[in-house]
């Protein structure tokens, strides 16, 4: 929530990075909350959750490997 306060809360594209804008779980958030009952919604809502797992996941596994390297460097350089 307090991302999409941050970040203005608005469905509009725009040329600027510094424009509002809209997150895809605000827009997931929004579209449970209206009760979308089609099948289209639902797909579009599962989808949108799929790439923002996938997303988290590849964030975590590069935190992982960072870590996991940059604690195997220090190791080697103490005596």
């Amino acid at each position: 929530m307090a991302v999409t306060m941050v970040i203005g809360n608005r469905p509009e594209i725009a040329a600027s990075l510094f424009a509002p804008a809209h997150t895809m779980a605000a827009r997931a958030r929004q579209r449970v909350r209206r009760g979308g009952r089609r099948r289209v919604t639902w797909s579009a809502l599962i989808e949108i959750a799929l790439v923002l797992f996938g997303i988290t996941i590849l964030v975590n596994a590069i935190a992982r490997l960072l870590i996991a390297t940059t604690t195997s460097r220090a190791s080697e350089v103490r005596p």
